[in-house]
């Protein structure tokens, strides 16, 4: 379980934690530290600071990440499907709304080679490449972004669907999202239609998110629930599912 909301609770001293963020989709632990987060004796909230010289100032503009904001952060990237093949995806009603999951009349041909009559109502789903419906036994699920290769790209896009990117989603199911994640994590609208490289670059909030979750040690449970996650799985025909499908982006 990813579980990092006890880096904000309301019984410590004063903690800083040097940020840790991902620029053109590359992880960067900045040296000599030039940002950092604070979290005040006593309160639930972490604030983003810059050096000015010798000193750490707030960095104005960005509001503090809260304890409630961080909860649901944990929430949103739990909804990640590690079952066998990812299968359980099939039944999430949110990733149903957005591959438009649901009964439709397929034909069928009987034993005597004509079609059955009535047509049966089957529960279907569109190849997210060709378009092919199929029943969904017959669907396979797979990674949107690479199983193995950069762990920060499918990081990355589940980021983007909660507003913690400079760059924010073209698709379907990140653009179907966004305002709801946002609104839960306090995110910001990124910037439509971006380049390449802000899509896979944190902005000031995905920052403290981020620097949080690896303050708790927990980075590696993150990058498997965001590959796994529902903004990064996608119905596809056996024929478009094809082994080497899968590209990396950095």
């Amino acid at each position: 379980m990813l579980t990092v909301p006890n880096r904000l609770n309301a019984n410590h001293n004063t903690r800083t934690y040097d940020i840790i963020t991902i620029r053109n989709g590359l992880e960067v632990d900045q040296q000599p530290p030039t940002r950092r987060i604070r979290v005040v004796q006593n309160t639930t909230q972490a604030v983003l600071q810059r050096r000015v010289g010798p000193h750490w100032q707030d960095v104005l503009g960005v509001a503090p990440v809260t304890r409630q904001q961080l909860v649901q952060f944990v929430a949103i990237i739990q909804q990640s499907y590690i079952d066998n093949q990812h299968r359980g995806v099939l039944q999430q009603a949110q990733w149903r709304a957005l591959y438009h999951v649901g009964q439709r009349v397929l034909s069928y041909l009987g034993q005597n080679g004509l079609p059955l009559n009535p047509a049966p109502m089957v529960d279907t789903v569109a190849c997210a490449d060709c378009g092919l419906v199929l029943p969904l036994r017959n669907i396979d699920i797979d990674h949107q972004r690479p199983f193995a290769g950069n762990d920060r790209e499918p990081v990355c896009k589940v980021f983007r669907a909660m507003g913690l990117t400079v760059g924010g989603p073209d698709g379907h199911k990140g653009q179907g999202v966004v305002a709801a994640y946002m609104a839960q994590v306090g995110g910001l609208p990124g910037a439509a239609n971006a380049a390449l490289g802000d899509k896979y670059t944190l902005n000031d909030r995905g920052e403290i998110f981020y620097t949080l979750v690896n303050w708790a040690g927990k980075s590696l449970i993150m990058e498997e629930r965001c590959r796994n996650h529902i903004i990064n799985l996608r119905p596809l025909c056996g024929a478009c599912n094809t082994p080497n499908r899968n590209t990396r982006h950095f």
